[in-house]
């Protein structure tokens, strides 16, 4: 028996499928335009900066495709607009567009009939997710008779991870113009850790570089972090700021993670005097690592004092040097999370842990303010269903924080978001694996739930992603992210999206073609071995 496929019931498409799936989509069964008539993009006469980078965009990904060169022109170098892809902003081109309404936010009205495609964009990321649906609908070697009216649901649709090794920057690039962008995302929330090389503090990226150094030698416990921000290394600010850059042209803001008071090992292994360790702990400062499995929760202090001036003079410097390179637009994201040690060395034991958890985001929330930025944080801290004492703290900090939640995994049962949204703060579905989510269509409803987003925890690179799943996790999340029709129960037909998406993107993420896409490739029989006589098989 051979089986060359299974369908997935609802699974089989009667029309070319577009993900994430547009909010508003009508199709008819006629061709506008095929990919042989199509010659050239038109753009009005005095296009923006924009405009021009996602026709060179739509001109790019044609031609690694097909090798076709498609020519980009304007509207006075032309008698027709026939066999063309007529594409603008809402503000560049009004009188030439059949579209009769304009696109909303980071939205796209795309518009094909005989011969001719429209697309008209509200902004760049509109005209980004317009471009990658027709680069969809060419797949299939057309672009239907059809009218589209698209924008996104959610307004920040992020993806965290730490910076990227430094030989996994043209990777980090592919991941951005062939998943992030194609999926909808809007937000990188970019991890520095000690990733980065910090000139007002040297001994952090000295001891950085050594702690990762001496660990992947054995010689130290794994230092945290280690692997997942630059791999263990340092990279230059130079080399963020084009990471940077690169991600912003793509329609993509970068909210850099600045982890303070806990996570803060790459701080703490630099200046120990700040470390948050109780004053019997520092008894035992010394460990023989050739008769002792020390873990790395142990061997390096995860927390620093939020009582010592000296804690606030170090993470400033390290924010002012982060805010200089990579210049946040609205946004800093400051760690608090899992601060499991507060309120126990010398010189804070005798305070109470709720009031030194509100001193610090206090502070680093003025600090951010006097730059004009705002601040988001984890918002595990402020939960009552841990054993952390600093629930009370949440009734003493500023309600325009911006509170990413991701112990929703410690209830399933619950929907703990409430309690940050009582208390008038608006939320982001942090750590939203998208396998397990539960009651994810009435939650997004609440007032003031403002986003998502998919974390990575792991090393970025191509076999790990694979490997941790978390490719399928931004695929799956981006159409939850995107649709305001997403229902959980349909699990299986986005599955099946996904799994024909899915050896087409890995090439381009790789930079060269999977051997399943090998035009060559072809089935043969496998031969399975004889079954052997039950007297061969041993008890």
């Amino acid at each position: 028996i051979i089986i060359g496929s299974l369908d997935i019931i609802a699974g089989v498409f009667d029309c070319p499928v577009i993900y994430p799936i547009p909010r508003h989509m009508e199709t008819e069964n006629l061709v506008a335009l095929t990919m042989e008539q199509l010659q050239q993009i038109l753009l009005p006469d005095n296009p923006s900066e924009d405009t021009l980078f996602v026709a060179e965009l739509l001109k790019g990904k044609i031609a690694e495709s097909t090798s076709k060169d498609i020519a980009v022109k304007y509207f006075n170098q032309v008698n027709s607009q026939e066999n063309a892809i007529v594409l603008g902003l809402c503000t560049e081109y009004e009188k030439d567009c059949p579209a009769k309404v304009k696109p909303q936010k980071e939205g796209y009205i795309l518009h094909a009939d005989k011969l001719t495609v429209y697309l008209t964009g509200a902004d760049k990321n509109g005209l980004i997710y317009g471009v990658e649906t027709v680069l969809s609908f060419l797949e299939n070697g057309f672009i239907p008779v059809c009218r589209i009216n698209d924008f996104p649901r959610m307004q920040f649709r992020g993806f965290h991870t730490g910076l990227p090794a430094r030989e996994e920057i043209p990777f980090f690039k592919r991941f951005i113009k062939y998943v992030l962008a194609p999926m909808g995302y809007n937000t990188i929330f970019l991890e520095f850790a000690g990733g980065m090389r910090f000139d007002r503090h040297p001994k952090i990226t000295e001891m950085w570089m050594e702690g990762n150094q001496k660990a992947k030698k054995g010689e130290w416990p794994a230092f945290p972090h280690g692997s997942m921000v630059a791999g263990g290394s340092v990279l230059e600010k130079s080399e963020v700021t084009d990471i940077v850059a690169y991600a912003r042209s793509y329609g993509l803001e970068v909210i850099p993670e600045v982890q303070s008071l806990s996570h803060v090992q790459y701080i703490t292994v630099a200046y120990p005097e700040i470390a948050e360790i109780a004053e019997e702990t520092k008894a035992k400062t010394k460990y023989d690592l050739n008769k002792e499995d020390i873990p790395p929760s142990e061997f390096y202090a995860h927390s620093y004092c939020a009582a010592q001036e000296k804690s606030y003079e170090i993470i400033y410097d390290i924010i002012d040097e982060i805010v200089e390179v990579v210049k946040p637009v609205e946004y800093v994201h400051m760690g608090h999370d899992e601060v499991y040690q507060i309120g126990i060395c010398p010189v804070c034991k005798d305070k109470d842990p709720a009031d030194l958890l509100a001193k610090h985001i206090n502070r680093m929330h003025k600090y951010l303010a006097d730059k004009n930025l705002k601040m988001m944080m984890w918002g595990d801290m402020l939960h009552d269903v841990t054993r952390y004492k600093t629930p009370p703290a949440i009734d003493k900090i500023p309600k325009d924080i911006v509170m990413l939640d991701f112990i929703w995994y410690f209830h399933f049962d619950k929907d703990l978001e409430d309690r940050l949204l009582n208390h008038g703060f608006k939320v982001i579905m942090g750590n939203m694996y998208s396998s397990h989510y539960p009651r994810y269509e009435s939650r997004i409803l609440k007032d003031g739930m403002i986003g998502a987003q998919v974390s990575t925890w792991c090393r970025f690179d191509e076999y790990t992603l694979g490997y941790m799943g978390k490719i399928y996790d931004v695929l799956y999340s981006a159409n939850m992210m995107w649709n305001d029709t997403y229902q959980s129960d349909a699990r299986l037909i986005y599955d099946k999206i996904l799994v024909d998406m899915i050896p087409k993107l890995r090439s381009k993420i790789h930079g060269s073609t999977y051997p399943t896409m090998y035009k060559t490739k072809k089935s043969v029989p496998l031969r399975l071995p004889y079954p052997q006589p039950a007297a061969c098989i041993p008890k």
